[in-house]
């Protein structure tokens, strides 16, 4: 199949141009990346492909219009929240 047919097929059926995909997945990935491992930014930009940071926390940015620093900062943030209710949650019982 020829490349100019490929491309408007695939749009037809995903509903979005293959480089919108590419990226779209790999956004995804990382993010979920960042939230769930501690691995460093360079660690996850070359796991989804990107050969530098720079690149990689732009395209990040220019899809979820925060930075990888911040998708980071929001963890910490959730786990620090989830253990406030947890010693919140086992002071409770012990009153009780």
């Amino acid at each position: 199949m020829c490349r100019s047919p490929f491309t408007v097929r695939f749009t037809r059926v995903v509903g979005e141009p293959q480089q919108a995909y590419i990226t779209r997945v790999r956004m995804q990935r990382a993010a979920r990346l960042i939230r769930e491992h501690d691995d460093s930014l360079a660690q996850v930009a070359l796991s989804i492909g990107y050969e530098s940071e720079s690149s990689f926390s732009k395209a990040v940015k220019r899809q979820y219009q925060k930075t990888p620093g911040q998708f980071r900062k929001e963890k910490h943030e959730r786990i620090a929240k989830a253990a406030l209710q947890a010693e919140r949650d086992s002071e409770t019982s012990l009153i009780e």
